[in-house]
């Protein structure tokens, strides 16, 4: 989808994301029908980085810059609604990862082809053994001086037969550069050449870009490092003949860095301030570490999510489970508590804040006395002892050496309304005596 460009999309849509930012600005540019003009397939096992980005129907390249970022152009994403990325030397086989976020440049023009670049975030790391390429900061910027130097581009797109998908990459020297807020003319080589603000070009000869290469790198080494110092991004004509631009990424900096968020190991409170979009244990981990037996901020690994050394203890906060402890990274199982103490007066249970607890249970000491205390001893069961004698057991009886017997005065305890029905007693026999 070189923005010439577009590969999967109609011309239409493509002159009008490629017109002229101002009529008579720059030349109308048209799509493209090939790609990587006289290259060869890409077997560099550093290039495994380089990928191939799947959106409704069309097709761009990349690269992963970290572990879990892909370095594109902004028009690949910019009306995505879904983003595929897919490692491997096909474009339609190998790994195929999910992307869980995407974001171009906020200022890219489509008609002014300025800013197109764009980052895609993996939704899980990318295949083992795919080491991420840098991009070019700052520091390292290009410059004039830089002219004449070799660039290497890799991408997925149409071959000179018309075949689509390969991963293939031409060397051709850096001839154009436009380090400037405001796009760029340059005369050279019998043609005109028109550079978008902070873009790289080159001719076409001996190769070069085209169609389905928008979004992959043009690579430069710089002591003895291998970077990512452009996203290609337009070409000169329709048939891959005059020219190439790349966005160039040293400009880009801070948008970049941005997104990528803090790197592995770095102290986090969130995971949206890290990379690689895991924060694990105060940590910006390169995993979500979801087991007991796994950890971000292990001594002399933090960032990486590794294994508790065997034996460590992976509690679940449930004592009556038992002890689990790690096994090789795993949490084992520990054998349930058996809450039995065999006293018959107590109730065994197991809380899983506390472990086992035998409550006492009074009742079931019952020995159907009411002058004895009944009471549960959690170490010797039943225990039965007397009451103090004297004290009230039935109506008008009183335990006495442990037996409910008559209270010894004989006479039974009246209340106030006992002695009402005494005085009218008394009154109605003196006054039958009348």
């Amino acid at each position: 989808m070189l923005c010439r460009v577009a590969f999967g999309l109609g011309l239409t849509a493509c002159l009008a994301a490629c017109g002229p930012d101002q009529p008579g600005a720059h030349p109308a540019l048209a799509p493209l029908g090939q790609s990587i003009i006289n290259g060869e397939p890409d077997a560099n096992p550093a290039h495994q980085a380089v990928v191939s980005l799947h959106m409704s129907g069309a097709m761009c390249s990349g690269t992963l810059i970290s572990p879990r970022v892909v370095l594109t152009a902004a028009h690949c994403v910019v009306d995505a609604n879904g983003v595929d990325v897919r490692f491997g030397a096909s474009a339609f086989a190998g790994t195929a990862i999910e992307a869980s976020d995407w974001v171009h440049h906020p200022l890219y023009n489509g008609r002014q082809l300025s800013n197109d670049i764009a980052l895609v975030r993996l939704s899980e790391p990318a295949p083992e053994g795919v080491v991420p390429i840098p991009h070019l900061t700052s520091e390292l910027a290009l410059t004039q001086a830089d002219l004449g130097a070799e660039l290497e581009f890799v991408g997925y797109g149409e071959d000179e037969l018309g075949i689509a998908g390969t991963k293939l990459t031409v060397r051709n020297q850096l001839d154009w550069l436009c380090d400037s807020d405001r796009s760029c003319y340059f005369e050279g080589q019998g043609m005109r050449v028109w550079a978008a603000k902070y873009t790289l070009c080159h001719d076409m000869n001996p190769g070069g870009t085209c169609s389905g290469d928008s979004g992959g790198p043009a690579f430069l080494f710089r002591g003895g490092q291998e970077y990512v110092v452009g996203v290609t991004s337009y070409g000169g004509d329709e048939t891959c003949t005059t020219y190439g631009c790349s966005t160039k990424v040293d400009r880009f900096q801070a948008f970049i860095e941005d997104f990528l968020g803090l790197p592995e190991g770095s102290p986090c409170d969130a995971t949206s301030v890290c990379g690689s979009g895991f924060c694990s244990d105060g940590f910006c981990c390169d995993l979500e570490c979801g087991s007991r037996c796994l950890r971000c901020d292990l001594p002399g690994s933090e960032g990486r999510c590794s294994p508790l050394e065997d034996g460590a203890d992976c509690s679940n906060g449930n004592a009556c489970d038992g002890a689990e402890s790690c096994v090789a990274g795993s949490c084992e199982a520990g054998a349930p508590l058996a809450c039995a103490d065999e006293i018959a007066c107590t109730r065994d249970l197991c809380d899983p804040e506390l472990g086992c607890v035998f409550r006492p249970s009074e009742q079931d000491c019952w020995d159907d006395n009411a002058c004895t205390q009944d009471t549960c001893d959690p170490q010797a069961g039943c225990t039965n002892p007397p009451v103090e004698d004297g004290t009230p057991c039935e109506l008008d009886k009183v335990c006495r050496s442990a037996r409910c017997v008559s209270n010894s005065s004989g006479c039974a305890s009246a209340g106030p309304g006992g002695l009402g029905l005494l005085a009218l007693a008394f009154g109605l026999l003196r006054y039958r005596r009348r």
